[in-house]
């Protein structure tokens, strides 16, 4: 499940959700609140003060030990995976 946080006003968020409906997936569309109040929960939620902000939803334990299992294969495979913090 994604998850997008965003503004009406935003052409970045209105772009993003296009793309997600594209490829056919599930999401959850958070209208942020206007003013310093949106601004404050983005950043209470990300650490940053930016839209869109996406969130992807994995599961519990095992739902990650399935996606950690498939992307050990692809780096095994040659695959490049690069995962990091931002």
């Amino acid at each position: 499940m994604i998850t997008i946080l965003g503004a009406k006003w935003c052409p970045a968020c209105t772009s993003i959700r296009s793309k997600v409906e594209e490829l056919g997936a599930t999401y959850n569309y958070i209208e942020i609140p206007s003013g310093e109040e949106g601004w404050n929960l983005v950043e209470s939620l990300t650490g940053k003060r930016t839209i869109p902000q996406l969130f992807f939803y994995i599961g519990g334990t095992s739902d990650f030990n399935v996606v950690l299992d498939e992307l050990t294969k692809e780096r095994d495979k040659g695959s490049s995976i690069n995962i990091r913090k931002l």
